[in-house]
C-alpha cells in the first residue's frame, strides 16, 4: 500500500510539474523593413547577440483549404555553416543565400494580402528563454504614384493588434 501511494505521489508530482508543459524556447519579433522596393525581414536591433539562420519562409497568412500557400521559402543546406545575422541585419524577401536550398522560389506577393514571415534559427542547446525564430506579419499596399510599401502589423502591450491600411481601405492605394 505504501509503494503504491509513493507512486501515485510520484505520478502527480510529475503531471502538475511546470517543466513536462512548459516549451523550449520562445519566438522574437521580427522587423519587416523595405530594401530596394522588396520586403526584407530583420533581426531587431534591440537583440542581445547574432543569430544562425537554419531556414526563412513568408506564406499567406490566412488558410486556404487548411493550408497556407507559401510564398518563398529556404533552408541551410546539411553541412554547411549557417549564415550569421546581428542585431539590425535584414533579409530580402527572394534573396538567394549561399548554402541554402530554395525550397519554394519566391512567388508575386499581392496588394492587400497579410504575410507571414519567419526566420528559424539554429540554437545549440535551447533554454525556455532562447529566442528560437523571429516572426512578423505584414501585408502589401499599393504606393501612390506607384510601387509598393510593406506594412506590418503592430502588437500592443495588452495583446490587441493594430492591422494596418494595405490597399482594400483605399481603394487599392495605401494612404502612406
Amino acid at each position: 500500500m505504501n509503494q503504491l501511494l509513493l507512486l501515485l505521489g510520484v505520478d502527480l508530482a510529475i503531471m502538475t510539474s511546470p517543466l513536462s508543459a512548459t516549451p523550449w524556447g520562445i519566438p522574437g519579433g521580427a522587423i519587416v523593413n523595405e530594401i530596394d522596393g522588396k520586403p526584407s525581414i530583420c533581426v531587431p536591433e534591440q537583440a542581445r547577440e547574432s543569430v544562425a539562420v537554419h531556414s526563412i519562409s513568408v506564406s499567406e497568412s490566412q488558410l486556404h483549404k487548411g493550408e497556407r500557400l507559401t510564398m518563398w521559402q529556404v533552408e541551410l543546406e546539411p553541412e554547411v555553416t549557417p549564415a550569421l545575422l546581428r542585431p539590425g541585419d535584414c533579409i530580402t524577401y527572394g534573396e538567394k543565400l549561399p548554402g541554402y536550398k530554395q525550397l519554394v522560389s519566391a512567388r508575386f506577393l499581392q496588394v492587400a494580402v497579410d504575410y507571414y514571415a519567419r526566420i528559424n534559427l539554429v540554437v545549440a542547446n535551447p533554454t525556455r528563454q532562447s529566442i528560437i525564430f523571429y516572426d512578423a506579419v505584414f501585408c502589401v499596399g499599393q504606393k501612390i504614384g506607384g510601387g509598393l510599401h510593406y506594412h506590418q502589423y503592430k502588437y500592443e502591450r495588452d495583446g490587441k493588434v493594430v492591422k494596418p491600411a494595405c490597399g482594400d481601405d483605399f481603394g487599392g492605394v495605401s494612404p502612406h
